[in-house]
């Protein structure tokens, strides 16, 4: 039985195929299209956690057309969805120095987009700790001072309000409209957070209540559009690593602009190509011994291994690097915040066999993966035939690992 065709879709197409505005007779046969084969089970759309991050909107007024977007992206995915950035570059990197590495797992079939939960936001955490406060509370007078000194003994970093002091005391609506502002959890998946507090759930049941909103990538969306101000820490950090990237890379473009010009017998020969391989070679070293769980691999890997055992780590680098010769070469392209969340999704296309991005970009991401079968498609219009045609022909890419 043939495995089923991975597609991973650029953010502007679930927008363009969702707009009203955009609407078109081709833009509907894309869309159909596109369903037709996820329904079939021939084709796994997949999104990742980078897309969300991108659909999650700015202001509040855009919340239907994120919502529109992320309707389509659910309906085309279903829960199929990889890994998160630091799984991922975890997974391969610790394939280094290994003679029969394992294969990466990036794929999950239950929306699993997230990092460990751990790492960035636990409700379960919270919750222990306000069963801990009730006991005591419990056991205690609750005048104002000794309150205080409870709070003081079982933590002050929570941030719990008096409102929420209140509400805690016993199980109450308020007391689950205020779970529901600290935390994306849908209603259903609060209640039985709340219950935890009050000892009829188990931490494993709270556990996967949480787990279980943020599987659901319309909540999830629709959460942060209504709390824009408690953006999730994950979807912060793809921000603002986008935002510092794009300004390192201005910088950069600015400085060589500025040597070009005060001494260009000496920049000339400084920026060639050679030099500047060499330079993005050492540079993926660094990375992955950054991004190894053990803070080093020894021995010092190359960047030929981490080519070939970390190929999302090495696309995603190598992309960057690619768009940032742009921004020097003597008609400079200005970078644009866009380029660095481009290069974050590019991680995942050596794991694909369909992936889609934009006409700029497409290119670069395409060279990165020489010697793999994946095929780089810089039009939406083009995709529905691309992937008839590997439905048709067989040809499927060889496993990447």
């Amino acid at each position: 039985m043939k495995r089923p065709i991975v597609v991973y879709l650029d953010s502007s197409d679930f927008s363009t195929l969702s707009d009203p505005a955009r609407k078109s007779p081709e833009n509907d046969e894309i869309r159909a299209a596109l369903l037709r084969r996820a329904r079939s089970g021939e084709v796994v759309f997949a999104f990742s956690g980078v897309h969300l991050s991108e659909m999650t909107p700015l202001e509040p007024g855009f919340t239907p057309s994120a919502l529109a977007r992320t309707d389509l992206l659910v309906e085309l995915c279903e829960r199929n969805a990889f890994i998160s950035i630091d799984r991922l570059l975890e997974a391969e990197t610790s394939r280094l120095g290994q003679v029969a590495p394992q294969p990466v797992q990036p794929l999950t079939a239950d929306a699993t987009w997230f990092p460990e939960i751990v790492d960035f936001m636990s409700p379960i955490k919270w919750a222990d700790m306000r069963r801990d406060m009730l006991a005591n509370i419990g056991k205690h007078a609750v005048n104002r001072a000794q309150r205080r000194l409870i709070k003081r003994k079982v933590g002050t970093g929570t941030r719990i309000s008096p409102k929420m002091e209140r509400h805690l005391s016993t199980p109450s609506t308020e007391g689950l409209t205020e779970i529901m502002r600290m935390y994306p959890m849908r209603r259903e998946d609060a209640l039985i957070l709340q219950s935890h507090i009050y000892g009829r759930a188990s931490a494993k049941d709270a556990e996967e209540a949480f787990l279980s909103s943020l599987r659901d990538p319309r909540w999830m969306v629709l959460w942060f559009s209504e709390h824009h101000d408690q953006l999730s820490p994950a979807l912060q950090w793809l921000r603002a690593a986008a935002v510092d990237m794009v300004a390192r890379m201005e910088e950069i473009a600015r400085f060589v602009r500025d040597q070009r010009q005060r001494h260009p017998e000496a920049v000339g020969d400084l920026w060639r190509q050679d030099w500047w391989q060499h330079e993005q070679d050492r540079l993926l070293v660094q990375l992955a011994m950054s991004a190894s769980s053990a803070g080093s691999v020894r021995p010092i890997p190359t960047a030929t291994e981490i080519d070939r055992v970390c190929r999302g780590l090495s696309c995603m680098m190598r992309t960057l690097h690619s768009v940032l010769w742009d921004a020097i070469a003597a008609s400079g392209r200005t970078p644009k915040a866009s380029d660095t969340v481009d290069a974050m999704h590019a991680l995942y296309a050596p794991y694909c066999d369909i992936f889609r991005a934009d006409r700029y970009m497409a290119p670069h991401i395409r060279r990165q993966l020489a010697g793999l079968e994946v095929k780089v498609v810089s039009r939406l219009a083009e995709l529905p035939s691309l992937i008839e045609e590997c439905l048709n022909t067989g040809k499927m890419p060889s496993v990447r690992n």
